[in-house]
């Protein structure tokens, strides 16, 4: 084995305890149907002496370490003096090593979460009660923690790490109102407005939910009726004040429309909108200005990019709150689960570092002579350079699906205001220099990846999620030995399809061998090294292997792989050929909407 053994700490918990009996399992029917979770869990509760204190209940069915008296009951719920009919039926006996068991451990430990204040937005909890606000920048932060109970090798651990929710103090509202002073047209503010707002994530202030906005109707208002579960028609402004005490004072707001969570398994299902009150919507995220802004994103990021020593103190505070909360392990007790406090530690190993070879011959002259020469050659012969005013995107978009689809050739596209650096001119230039040689099918360096005849492929997909747009299959491989010429092509599948079905076609285009499935095993590696912050280590999975490699050769030409991308004179997180079909299917997504021309697929046009 190769590299320096290191001892590793990981942010898994041993599961030291759990259910070693059968556990049965129970489906809940209401009628009428009752879709709102926590409406659900309310009026099961409401027979909270049959079912027992010891239950787990996920909105739709539930566990039971014991039998009811009858393999299928009909209750009497009440809902606001509505009756509602619980049917609870039994379906299975789940043996304490089924993996179904894991799904309601981590409904369990949402449980725990809220018992310790958490809040849940989205999928995560946070402490608002440790919120850090900068109010020079409108922003809050919400400390919070991302928790899985999985299986890891023959045992269960507890997955956890440090999150942060980063919440605008501002409204969708607020947003509106301030457009609307520098927009006094209507046509210009709509637009500006949806510029502004559509896909963007809000939070709703009343019960931290977050949506995806999708459109904006102007037409409603918070004034319009609507339909409740029971059939009663019910204005906004009602229905905010009657259920979670919200007041919505300003009436003539539009409406905010989401289409709804989207899954990749239901593209084709009709989803009915759900309409928002911007007022009671609370923008998350950083816009565009922010991102530029360099104190914000300073300041941000003392915050929250944590080096593994102030990560491992806030997972190990996390670990002994769990383990001192006399409420939390009364509630685990009745489960028979705990949890071991120390990190799941093992060893690994420090690779090598590994040798590039540069095409470019400096020995000779001095380097800025060298780039500077070379980037005058280079713009000589590059057919396109473009020098834009702005970032906007449409003018970008357009001049790409121009030079890639109708007149295919390749081309550079840099903004002004980035040439108007004195004190950065040289790295700038060299950096474009790079960029145009590869995109002209040139090559700044190769390493040795040990391999005779191997072609190395890359697949992504791109989702567009914001205007729901066909995905793209992106598809690029190696075509020298080398790994400095490289093919790609693209494929438009249905939205949110995630497996490439065009796999073979771009296969023959290359070449194309079979494979059998001989044997499976996983890896980690971080190829990165930072100043700030903490690395996210790469996981990979091998799933197929005719050449029979050692888990060693594997795991250092996976290394070695992740030297090879062009548009970074260092490594990346991914091998190359990963991070290339990232980018050509990002470009063609966001961008281009069309296949490129099929002239420049060997070509690294995308970077």
């Amino acid at each position: 084995m190769q590299g320096r053994p290191v001892k590793l700490f990981t942010n898994h918990f041993r599961v030291t305890s759990r259910p070693q009996q059968v556990t049965y399992k129970y489906n809940i029917d209401y009628m009428p149907d009752i879709e709102d979770g926590k409406v659900r869990t309310e009026l099961l509760l409401q027979h909270k002496a049959l079912i027992g204190k010891c239950h787990i209940f996920d909105g739709s069915s539930l566990l039971l370490p014991h039998k009811l008296l009858s393999p299928k009951m009909e209750l009497v719920s009440l809902l606001k003096k509505q009756v509602v009919k619980v049917t609870i039926e039994f379906t299975s006996e789940l043996m304490p090593t089924s993996p179904d068991c894991l799904r309601y451990y981590n409904i369990l430990f949402r449980r725990i979460l809220k018992m310790m204040e958490l809040e849940q937005v989205g999928r995560n909890y946070y402490n608002k009660r440790e919120a850090t606000e900068f109010s020079d920048h409108n922003l809050v932060i919400w400390p919070g923690y991302v928790t899985s109970i999985l299986e890891y090798e023959t045992s269960i651990t507890l997955c956890a790490d440090v999150n942060h929710k980063l919440v605008r103090m501002q409204t969708a509202y607020d947003l509106i109102s301030a457009l609307r002073d520098g927009f006094p047209a209507k046509q210009d503010l709509r637009e500006q407005v949806s510029k502004q707002l559509v896909g963007s994530i809000v939070s709703t202030i009343f019960n931290n939910k977050t949506y995806r906005v999708d459109d904006i109707d102007w037409e409603e208002t918070p004034r319009t009726t609507f339909k409740t579960s029971d059939g009663a028609e019910i204005t906004f402004v009602e229905y905010y004040k009657t259920r979670y005490d919200q007041a919505v004072t300003e009436l003539n707001q539009p409406l905010l429309i989401s289409k709804g969570k989207w899954k990749k398994s239901q593209q084709d299902t009709p989803r009915k909108p759900v309409l928002l009150v911007p007022q009671l919507c609370n923008l998350t995220g950083l816009t565009d200005d922010l991102r530029k802004n360099y104190r914000v994103m300073r300041d941000l990021a003392l915050h929250m990019r944590l080096d593994p020593e102030k990560r491992q103190h806030e997972l190990q505070k996390f670990m002994n709150a769990i383990q001192t909360n006399k409420e939390v392990q009364q509630e685990l007790q009745l489960w028979d689960l705990k949890f071991d406090a120390s990190f799941l530690s093992f060893s690994g190993r420090i690779l090598k570092e590994c040798s590039t070879y540069s095409f470019l011959d400096v020995a000779s002259s001095s380097p800025s002579t060298v780039v500077a020469s070379w980037t005058v050659s280079l713009l000589l012969s590059f057919k396109v350079v473009c020098v834009l005013s702005s970032e906007k995107k449409d003018l970008y978009d357009s001049i790409k699906q121009y030079l890639c689809v109708s007149c295919p050739i390749p081309s550079q596209c840099v903004i002004a205001r980035t040439l108007d650096k004195p004190q950065t001119l040289m790295t700038i230039a060299t950096k474009l220099a790079q960029q145009m040689n590869c995109k002209m099918g040139g090559a700044l360096w190769k390493v040795d990846t040990g391999l005779q005849n191997a072609m190395f492929i890359g697949i992504d997909c791109f989702h567009d999620i914001v205007h729901r747009r066909k995905s793209i299959a992106g598809f690029v491989s190696s075509i020298n030995q080398e790994l400095t010429q490289w093919f790609s092509q693209c494929l438009f599948q249905e939205s949110g399809q995630e497996l490439v079905n065009g796999l073979k076609a771009c296969l023959e285009a290359v070449a194309y061998s079979r494979v059998f499935c001989i044997s499976r095993y996983d890896f980690f590696i971080v190829s990165q090294s930072v100043k700030d912050g903490t690395v996210t280590p790469t996981h990979y999975n091998v799933i197929h292997d005719t050449v029979r490699f050692t888990p060693d050769r594997i795991q250092c030409l996976t290394y070695r792989l992740c030297h090879m991308y062009y548009n970074l004179p260092g490594v990346i997180r991914v091998p190359a050929p990963c991070h290339y079909a990232h980018k050509l299917a990002y470009l063609v997504g966001q961008s281009i909407h069309q296949e490129p021309h099929h002239s420049l697929a060997n070509r690294l046009f995308y970077l």
